[in-house]
Formats: C-alpha cells, sequence, structure tokens
C-alpha cells in the first residue's frame, strides 16, 4: 500500500464483480495449499489473493474450487486406471506369448 492518501485502491469481487465499498463484508480467499478463507481485514493481501464481496461469493469460490479438486483427482484415477490396464493388457499378451 501507498503512503500517498490520493492513491485509490479499487478492489471488486472475483465471483460478481462488485466494487468493494466502505463498510461490508468482504472476505479473502487463498487457494495456495487447499481452501482459506478470511476476513478481508485482518488478513494480508497477496497478488494471488481473490477477493469476495460476502458469504455466498465465498461459497461459490469454494465450490468451483472443489469441482476443480474433484475434476483433477477424477482425471489422475482415470489415467491410473489406464496404466494399470496397460501393464495387464501386456501380461496377457506376455502370457498368450509363452503358451
Amino acid at each position: 500500500m501507498s503512503d500517498n492518501p490520493c492513491d485509490v485502491n479499487t478492489v471488486r469481487c472475483a465471483v460478481c464483480g462488485k466494487l468493494r465499498e466502505h463498510a461490508n463484508h468482504w472476505f479473502l480467499v487463498w487457494l495456495t495449499f487447499g481452501f482459506h478463507c478470511y476476513p478481508f481485514d485482518i488478513a494480508p493481501r497477496q497478488p494471488d489473493d481473490l477477493p469476495v464481496c460476502g458469504q455466498a461469493c465465498a461459497q461459490k469460490e469454494f465450490e468451483r474450487w472443489m469441482t476443480a479438486r474433484r475434476k483433477a483427482g477424477m482425471e489422475l484415477v482415470a489415467s491410473s486406471l489406464q496404466e494399470n490396464l496397460t501393464a495387464d493388457l501386456r501380461g496377457c499378451r506376455r502370457i498368450r506369448s509363452a503358451g
């Protein structure tokens, strides 16, 4: 933050785009190493933080995060299953070749 009183720092909600006003219930969402949500005024700001304008937008951001985690997990499981299936098929081919 600047010490210059003429600097204006505007903050928009990462979910709905609402502009932050003086007294409303904002949160900062951190997605590094999990989902973390803190009151806006007590949390130190980082460039990759997501400001959200209230509980509803914080919940929407949490749902987005959970969906992305679930999708990534499902892709990992599918990849692992594909690798196991490929390995099993190779094993079956070796058995047929030997027999």
